[in-house]
Parts: C-alpha cells; sequence; structure tokens
C-alpha cells in the first residue's frame, strides 16, 4: 500500500525512492489522489505510464509520475517522458489494469 500525503486541492510533494521491477528493470510510479484517498501503481514502459496517468486525469484525479531516479513529473510534463530514451517494446503485461 502506498504512503499518501496528498492534500486537495494541491498534492503535497514526497520524496520517492527509485523502484524497480524484478530482474533490476526500472519502472515508473503513477500517483493519483481525489477526495483525500490516493493510491499508485507501477509501468515498465513511460508510454503505458503516460496513457494510465493521463486517462486517470481525465477522470478527475491529480496524478504524476516518478520516474527511477526520484524526480517527478505533473500532466504538464509528461511529454518529456515521452521524447526522453529511446523505449522498449511493450509487451501484453503493460497493458494489464493495475
Amino acid at each position: 500500500m502506498p504512503i499518501c500525503a496528498a492534500t486537495e486541492p494541491e498534492l503535497e510533494t514526497q520524496v520517492s525512492i527509485p523502484s524497480l521491477y524484478p530482474l533490476g528493470r526500472t519502472i515508473f510510479t503513477v500517483h493519483w489522489s481525489r477526495d483525500g484517498e490516493c493510491d499508485e501503481t507501477h509501468r515498465i514502459n513511460s508510454v503505458v505510464a503516460v496513457v494510465k496517468a493521463r486517462q486517470l486525469e481525465a477522470s478527475g484525479y491529480r496524478v504524476r509520475i516518478t520516474d527511477r531516479r526520484g524526480r517527478q513529473f505533473t500532466p504538464s510534463e509528461f511529454d518529456e517522458l515521452l521524447h526522453s530514451k529511446p523505449r522498449a517494446s511493450l509487451s501484453a503485461r503493460d497493458f494489464i489494469p493495475a
């Protein structure tokens, strides 16, 4: 269960520990909150993380993505994740909802 320090109407900035997928594969963490509740999910691919975050934002959630270095991206910065390093190919597992 994630540690939630979200407050409305703004999300508190948190220091995030980089996450590692089994076998050392780096993942992205999508954090979301609404009405005092929050949760997070992990994705191996930046494209899938951005898609999930945008879906949540469209549903009224406040969202951010944390990368492996702990840098947090707000919705206005999501394009930076899409234009960073070359992306690995997507697997079917990347599309399974959390």
